[in-house]
């Protein structure tokens, strides 16, 4: 095998790799090894000639030849080259294996560009100002630590609430005629969450158990249907079945089931779980920030791979979103959209691309297994078919972003571990003027609106509750 490489620019690369007919020969004769207890009319198992067998199962035999070749010589090929390649590989002018010929394949791909890398040890650090949670904050976590424990209950009597689960049937007329775009039987959905309309709410709120109910409900403008923009029709409504959020009072009898030892216990537990969550919080800040400061030492060019498929990826998310709650997304939309989130899409790209480069000097590592159980978590969260996630993850690149996030993360890790933390002191009252010092900005954790959970072993959301306001601005 021999191959030739082209630089297309500071991050692409182009090989063109030719395998020799004795190589191919030779990987065709391994394949119909596989083959040696066919069963094929006239020979005995076992005694099949080589030559009939791969005349039989010609395009097989061929066909995995051909990317056992590929897979040999690409993994071979990117380790001499020594380069980080970044969301896979594409191919082009492909070549078909044949016996005696040579075979020829050529592919293409983005890799981490050479970088001089700023020095990224022992980054001095002022430790932000400690912080003592305040009994109301203590309350806080605790009652969401409790609602976790929350479950959803069959009632007998209606009608729905708002945070109800509902089984609902129901019907949709317009001009007297039924529209069987929006009938169903037996759907499970919330109520008062936005999954729904909010006419459709308020008409499934009024309606008994087992009672059809009509009502009018306007669709908004921007509806998944356009022929529906701003229409009013006629829906009947039958509810099936209500389920409530039931919460047990925190009691130790309660709480022994859930494998504390008690009322004080879950307390000292919580407020342990609250400390380590708020110190990881801070952490993640911390070298967040220093990652930022780093990144201003150094330029480079972002892959357009990389900068397309975290591109790609937010887009998904916004229109998944957007059609969840009923609305249709337009070609503006996502121009809109695509302008909005560039330059975030811009710092991540180059955020990954300056720890992977770390990363690599460091030789840090991730297994595919690492890869494979974050997909695998996925799809137990979305109720997705793990082999179907991941062949999905596989074709458009995200499993290769996974892998790229998992190096970034460790990578930040050690430049963290490295850095030179100094602990907060308060300033001293002085009249004269103090050098103003580079600042690190913390960012309060996001607060999301979730919908209520109904499994007892949920754990809490990641960031500590009430998270103070005065660490927003630290010194460096």
């Amino acid at each position: 095998m021999n191959y030739n490489v082209e630089d297309i620019s500071a991050v692409q690369k182009k090989v063109t790799v030719t395998v020799t007919p004795e190589e191919v020969n030779g990987a065709i004769a391994v394949e119909l090894k596989a083959y040696e207890n066919a069963r094929l009319p006239g020979y005995r198992q076992g005694k099949v000639p080589a030559s009939v067998i791969e005349q039989r199962f010609k395009e097989q035999i061929y066909k995995a030849v051909q990317q056992n070749l590929i897979n040999v010589h690409l993994g071979s090929i990117v380790s001499q080259l020594d380069v980080q390649p970044i969301a896979g590989f594409r191919f082009a002018d492909e070549g078909h294996v044949a016996r005696d010929k040579d075979f020829v394949f050529v592919f293409t791909f983005e890799h981490v560009p050479a970088l001089d890398l700023p020095n990224y040890e022992g980054i001095e650090v002022i430790s932000p100002k400690p912080h003592v949670f305040t009994p109301e904050e203590r309350q806080t976590y605790l009652e969401r630590s409790h609602a976790t424990f929350a479950e959803y209950v069959e009632v007998t009597e209606g009608p729905a609430q708002d945070q109800d689960m509902v089984t609902v049937d129901f019907k949709t007329y317009r001009n007297n005629r039924i529209d069987n775009r929006f009938c169903a039987n037996e759907m499970d959905m919330f109520i008062g969450l936005g999954q729904s309309l909010p006419d459709f709410d308020t008409l499934v709120k009024k309606a008994p158990i087992g009672v059809w109910t009509e009502g009018n409900v306007t669709f908004p403008k921007g509806f998944l249907a356009k022929d529906l923009d701003e229409e009013t029709v006629l829906m009947r409504v039958r509810v099936r079945a209500i389920k409530r959020i039931h919460l047990e009072e925190l009691t130790d009898k309660f709480l022994i089931t859930k494998g504390f030892k008690g009322l004080e216990d879950f307390k000292a537990k919580m407020a342990a779980k609250q400390d380590r969550e708020y110190d990881q919080f801070i952490q993640n800040r911390i070298a967040e920030a220093l990652t930022q400061k780093l990144l201003k030492m150094v330029d480079f060019p972002v892959p357009e791979t990389l900068f397309q498929l975290i591109e790609f990826e937010k887009l998904n998310i916004y229109v998944n979103e957007r059609e969840r709650k009923g609305f249709r997304v337009t070609e503006k939309d996502l121009v809109q959209v695509k302008e909005r989130i560039k330059n975030s899409i811009e710092l991540e790209a180059r955020e990954l691309v300056l720890l992977m480069a770390i990363a690599k000097r460091e030789d840090l590592k991730v297994t595919d297994q690492e890869v494979q159980e974050s997909i695998n978590n996925l799809a137990a969260a979305n109720n997705i078919d793990y082999n179907e996630l991941r062949k999905q993850y596989e074709n458009n690149g995200y499993y290769f972003l996974i892998y790229d996030r998992f190096l970034a993360e460790r990578a930040q890790n050690l430049i963290y571990a490295r850095a030179n933390i100094k602990p907060y002191e308060a300033p001293k009252e002085t009249v004269a003027p103090q050098p103003k010092q580079e600042e690190i900005h913390y960012y309060q954790p996001e607060q999301t609106n979730e919908e209520p959970k109904a499994n007892p072993e949920a754990e809490t959301q990641d960031s500590p509750t009430s998270a103070p306001e005065n660490n927003n601005n630290q010194q460096v």
